[in-house]
């Protein structure tokens, strides 16, 4: 198997990963990842806030800072995806991996 490599922290937030685990799937279930950025402009990820007594979830005011490129970051994720989704699809048959089967005491 080949060697694990790490994305920076740094990257995965400015490429719009966080942003878009965040804003798809762990948002609505009120929680969100959270990356510190430090006084040498290293990151690092802190901690995951509970929202989670919020019925409707997280929900952030879009506008950022001066030169926020949200749309263009949800983009580039929808992008990747699509370049993934031949190969994810014909081995799995879509683009979420299935639940290994359960098995029962007649196996």
């Amino acid at each position: 198997m080949a060697e694990m490599k790490l994305v920076d922290i740094n990257d995965f937030r400015d490429l719009g990963y966080l942003q878009e685990l965040n804003r798809c799937f762990l948002h609505p279930l009120g929680l969100a990842l959270v990356v510190t950025k430090d006084a040498n402009g290293s990151s690092t990820i802190t901690g995951v806030w509970d929202c989670r007594d919020d019925q409707e979830g997280i929900v952030f005011e879009w506008g950022g800072a001066p030169g926020s490129d949200t749309k263009s970051k949800a983009e580039y994720v929808a992008s990747e995806m699509a370049d993934r989704r031949p190969y994810r699809e014909k081995l799995f048959g879509g683009m979420i991996q299935p639940l290994p089967l359960e098995s029962t005491d007649d196996d």
